[in-house]
């Protein structure tokens, strides 16, 4: 059972994660806390150390990274498993896998003449989106073949060739699996499933800190840790319907809740620069103020839009 802390909403999510890590623990050097990005990562660790000088007090670094990145270190390995095979490494056994595929099976998968270079090389392309899309399965704790059943289940509408290209990709991570074996390594979703099933779960105390988004290969792996983890939640305890054992929103619970946003405060935009452009204009009457930006990605174009309107921003 995962113990849930509301802390309320008052204060910004990083700077209370780290007075709180600093009021509950005196070393963190057994604390693995899971943050929703490597960005977040770092401005915890910032935020923890000048707390720590501010209340001079000494201060023990606990492990910060992504749920990804800190599960494959939470449990000791079953004898002989092996080690979860390099992202480089992953994509190279996908381009072989697909290079050994024979001709009538290939033109299954290439729908269109997509490459790089003059004569093109469809696979080195295909290799990483499958990389991707494995990934993503994998975390979901779905393979390739399931997939298909459900595509002949649930969408009978569907072209016959959809189920047979992902039974066919099936095959082909199979040939991937073969491949990483020989060499030495496994994909590293089915290393997860192996650890969540067999390993041994190591003695830390682990620490989710407003992570909104967790797969259910991560809960398995959670739910098996010696020492419940303790899960921040930045809202307050009236609120712990709205929440999930592991602090992920439940949408029922929100959907009813009124926004509070009234008319002129939306603003409908097309394109990502027609975004930058609006809110520039907006912000010639905020001095000061603090932009809540959801995708990164959006980030390098709002900075260029406020410049050009005479307004330097810094990305905190």
């Amino acid at each position: 059972m995962m113990n849930r802390v509301f802390l309320g909403w008052e204060e910004p999510v990083l700077a209370h994660s780290a007075k709180w890590l600093l009021s509950n623990f005196e070393d963190l050097s057994e604390v693995r806390v899971v943050v929703r990005g490597s960005r977040a990562g770092r401005r915890l660790l910032e935020k923890m150390a000048v707390e720590a000088d501010r209340q001079k007090r000494p201060l023990f670094l606990p492990k910060i990274a992504t749920i990804a990145r800190i599960v494959d270190e939470l449990f000791t390995a079953p004898s002989g498993l092996l080690p979860a095979a390099p992202e480089l490494t992953q994509k190279l056994a996908w381009m072989e896998a697909l290079c050994r595929l024979p001709q009538e099976k290939k033109s299954k998968l290439f729908q269109s003449p997509e490459g790089v270079g003059r004569n093109g090389q469809p696979e080195l392309l295909l290799a990483q989106r499958l990389l991707t899309l494995r990934n993503e399965l994998g975390g979901e704790g779905l393979s390739f073949a399931e997939v298909a059943q459900v595509m002949s289940r649930k969408l009978p509408e569907a072209s016959e060739i959809e189920p047979e290209r992902w039974e066919l990709l099936e095959e082909v991570f199979g040939e991937v699996r073969n491949i990483l074996g020989k060499a030495g390594w496994m994909d590293p979703a089915d290393r997860r499933a192996v650890l969540a099933e067999k390993g041994n779960p190591q003695q830390v105390q682990v620490v989710l800190a407003g992570v909104v988004e967790i797969r259910p290969v991560f809960m398995k792996m959670l739910q098996r840790l010696s020492h419940p983890p303790q899960v921040l939640v930045f809202a307050p305890e009236s609120e712990k319907e709205g929440f999930d054992e592991v602090g992920r929103l439940r949408p029922e619970f929100w959907a009813k809740r009124k926004a509070g946003l009234e008319s002129g405060q939306i603003h409908a935009v097309v394109r990502s620069a027609d975004q930058a452009a609006r809110l520039a204009e907006m912000a010639k009457s905020w001095p000061g103020a603090t932009l809540a930006v959801a995708d990164e990605k959006a980030v390098a174009g709002i900075r260029e839009a406020l410049r050009e309107e005479g307004m330097e921003s810094h990305w905190a």
